[in-house]
């Protein structure tokens, strides 16, 4: 990789990790952010190499979307540790096999949650289940339609009103839903 590319790379190596970090919050503990990390430099390696300014795309907008992707992507499939062995020690790659000539090894990790993650889960499914039932039918409708990535303007037009009421509903329903979860926070703790 050349020096313009490798600079490329540098300049956005911050955002793999925000972007590591970001995912995994949403993923079960035994997915390391490391790991997701070093799919992401990967996937920012990948696009340094496959940049065309001439496109007349900005590298960050580029790149950004591409180590996104590369995390994603390999989540789903449910083999990144398997991934990210053979991209850093791909048998191809001349520079590395004459270097090292053993593969380390690597555990896949199963992306099934674990027996406590599911009663963990079960529980938090039961606290949301309680917290919307707090809700009147406008927040409720505003908070799944939200989460289902309505926009303020969908979800005020459904009431026949505008994004700044849409914004004050859901504002009273997360406000509610956080109270009525931090009540159940104290009685599972007591």
């Amino acid at each position: 990789m050349n020096k313009k590319r490798w600079a490329l790379v540098q300049s956005e190596m911050k955002y793999v990790q925000v972007c590591a970090k970001k995912i995994a919050r949403s993923l079960p503990v035994s997915i390391q952010i490391a790991d997701l990390a070093s799919i992401g430099l990967m996937g920012l390696i990948a696009a340094a190499q496959r940049f065309d300014p001439t496109k007349g795309i900005a590298f960050g907008a580029y790149a950004r979307h591409r180590v996104r992707g590369a995390m994603l992507d390999s989540l789903r499939r449910g083999n990144y540790a398997y991934e990210l062995h053979d991209q850093l020690y791909d048998d191809n790659n001349e520079e590395h096999s004459e270097r090292n000539q053993e593969k380390p090894n690597i555990v896949a990790v199963d992306p099934r949650p674990l027996p406590d993650e599911i009663a963990e889960m079960a529980v938090l499914a039961g606290h949301l289940h309680g917290a919307l039932g707090t809700l009147n039918e406008q927040e409720r409708f505003a908070i799944l339609a939200k989460a289902d990535g309505r926009t303020l303007a969908e979800i005020g037009a459904r009431f026949g009103h505008r994004e700044s009421w849409a914004f004050t509903v859901l504002h009273s329903a997360r406000h509610k839903m956080k109270r009525s979860l931090a009540l159940h926070r104290l009685d599972d703790a007591a």
